[in-house]
């Protein structure tokens, strides 16, 4: 008696074209607005670390996030999810 293998309940469907450029344009999307979030998380953080390594890391991620947001890029990241950059620049900065 031989056994076969089972075929699995949910074949291989290939992509359409139209498929896979709206699952690349939707990671972008989510992409670029995690790394907007990011950015407003580590300029929001005010904690304060006892361990310094700690608190230099997040010194750095502070002032790359500053840099960031100040940044065109940012602009244009915005423009494209089409998000108010001087609101989230506000609030971050507050």
């Amino acid at each position: 008696m031989t056994t076969q293998n089972p075929t699995p309940a949910l074949a291989f469907v290939p992509l359409t074209e139209q498929d896979k450029e709206y699952n690349e344009v939707k990671f972008t999307r989510l992409l670029i607005a995690n790394i907007i979030t990011q950015a407003v998380v580590d300029l929001k953080n005010d904690k304060q670390y006892e361990r310094q390594n700690t608190q230099n890391h997040k010194d750095k991620d502070r002032e790359s996030a500053l840099h960031f947001i100040r940044s065109r890029e940012y602009e244009a990241m915005c423009d494209a999810l089409g998000w108010p950059a001087c609101q989230i620049r506000r609030v971050a900065l507050k």
